[in-house]
């Protein structure tokens, strides 16, 4: 399977897009739509046409090839180690979970196992939602732009099915809600 281009544009809303290189939140060099700065940078540089500069802009059309070759190995990761029929919705909001956490950490996660043991929608959903925080001066803490992104993801995975349930029993601010409707509405292709 391939990502939809709703996957797409809901990535960019919750990953955002930058033409030049900033700190994340847990501190490391990102550029584009969640692209991580690596010292040795491959789809960088092939995007750039040379070596990366240390001070760069890129362009909307960059930023589109950037994300393209980048997801390249997150849709390879959720092709092979995924062994169950997936739906577009459900192979898409793999992909994004992915991009952001990883594909070693992917293959070792319980969201995997419980994808590849047909889990219920719900076991399911709790496994998203336990992938919130990250390291924020050398400490793992919850962050509620991870949060918002699980849901954007949980929310995408049961598209269309009656376990979709709205923002589940998470304490969401107006804004978060409005910031979740948006990604859905992106993948959906309403906006």
């Amino acid at each position: 399977m391939i990502v939809s281009n709703g996957m797409i544009k809901a990535l960019e809303l919750v990953e955002g897009s930058a033409r030049s290189p900033y700190k994340d939140v847990a501190g490391l060099s990102t550029v584009g739509v969640g692209h991580l700065i690596m010292k040795k940078d491959v789809n960088l540089e092939k995007v750039l046409g040379s070596e990366v500069p240390s001070n760069f802009k890129l362009t909307d059309r960059q930023i589109e090839e950037l994300l393209a070759l980048d997801l390249v190995p997150y849709s390879n990761a959720v092709n092979k180690e995924v062994v169950v029929d997936l739906t577009q919705n459900e192979f898409d909001a793999l992909v994004m979970f992915v991009f952001n956490v990883g594909v070693s950490a992917f293959k070792k996660s319980s969201l995997l196992k419980k994808v590849n043991a047909k889990a219920t929608r719900k076991e399911i959903s709790i496994e998203f939602m336990k992938w919130n925080k990250a390291r924020v001066g050398g400490v793992l803490q919850p962050v509620q732009g991870l949060t918002n992104r699980r849901e954007v993801e949980r929310q995408i995975f049961n598209l269309g099915t009656p376990d979709q349930e709205l923002y589940g029993k998470l304490n969401f601010r107006i804004n978060d809600i409005r910031f979740v409707d948006t990604a859905l509405n992106l993948y959906r292709g309403e906006v």
